[in-house]
């Protein structure tokens, strides 16, 4: 291509320019490293999790004990009886008042349950001033 008389591939003294141009490259990498050091940080914070076991000891169940169960569909239940979830933060409140902060929750949670189903459960028994709670697992080789 000729530009003005001129081509763009030559010099100005006719020569063939045969070297690499590094300094765009060069440039992009080093915005790159910016980059990485920056967001590296951020990616990597995590924070330490204390997954349950299968083979953890079993819990002999008190008689301060609460066991409310959640459905694959949200629906929960509260020492075998159904309840909303008005209803269960009112039962929650009415344990606390009896037995203070004491209380322990069994939370028997399902498979196909949302997680949001779970929380809501963590929330309602924190706004009830209950902070003992268990998860209910089952060993991998018992059948349902």
């Amino acid at each position: 291509m000729h530009v003005g008389g001129k081509s763009l591939s030559a010099r100005m003294d006719g020569e063939v320019m045969s070297d690499i141009n590094v300094t765009p490259l060069v440039d992009i990498m080093l915005v790159l490293l910016i980059v990485f050091i920056i967001t590296a940080p951020v990616i990597h914070q995590a924070f330490k999790l204390n997954l349950p076991k299968e083979n953890a000891q079993k819990h002999e169940l008190q008689n301060s004990d609460i066991t409310i169960e959640i459905s694959g569909a949200g629906a929960y239940s509260m020492n075998g009886k159904p309840v909303t979830e008005d209803g269960l933060l009112t039962e929650l409140q009415g344990v606390e008042r009896g037995n203070g902060s004491d209380a322990r929750i069994n939370l028997h949670a399902d498979e196909s349950t949302q997680y949001t189903n779970i929380a809501r459960v963590l929330a309602l028994a924190q706004q009830a001033g209950l902070s003992k709670i268990a998860f209910v697992t089952s060993p991998q080789n018992e059948t349902r």
